[in-house]
This record gives structure tokens, C-alpha cells and sequence, in this order.
């Protein structure tokens, strides 16, 4: 996994993320993700990871995007 962390978000109902070392919590309505660069929250509704491999740092989320914010 490289150091480069980044952050994508497509029409509010998907979010691609790299730079991920773990998940730290998981639920319909809240994400959490050790990242390259901190902790980092998706909350919305109906989330969903449909895509994770933590060899390579990559995590894809679908489902209702409320809010992207890094946790301190």
C-alpha cells in the first residue's frame, strides 16, 4: 500500500477511497476508516462497502452520502 491517500465521491452515492489501512466501524449509516492521513467518517443511509482490499489501500462505499469528515 502506498502513502497516497485519496478521496473520490461520485453523485453523492459513491465514495472511493484509498490509502486505507483498516475499518474501524461499519453500519448502514456510518463508515469509519483508518486512513494514510487519519481517521475518516461517511455517514449517510444505506451505506455499503462493495469493494475492500487493504493490500493494496482500497475501499469503494455505496448508498445515500451525507456527510465526508475526518475525525481528530
Amino acid at each position: 500500500m502506498s502513502n497516497k491517500h485519496e478521496l473520490i465521491m461520485v453523485n453523492r452515492n459513491k465514495v472511493q477511497v484509498s490509502g486505507v489501512k483498516d475499518i474501524v466501524s461499519l453500519d448502514d449509516t456510518s463508515i469509519t476508516l483508518e486512513t494514510t492521513n487519519g481517521f475518516l467518517e461517511v455517514s449517510g443511509e444505506k451505506l455499503k462497502v462493495t469493494n475492500l482490499n487493504l493490500e493494496t489501500g482500497e475501499v469503494s462505499i455505496i448508498g445515500e452520502v451525507v456527510e465526508i469528515k475526518y475525525l481528530t
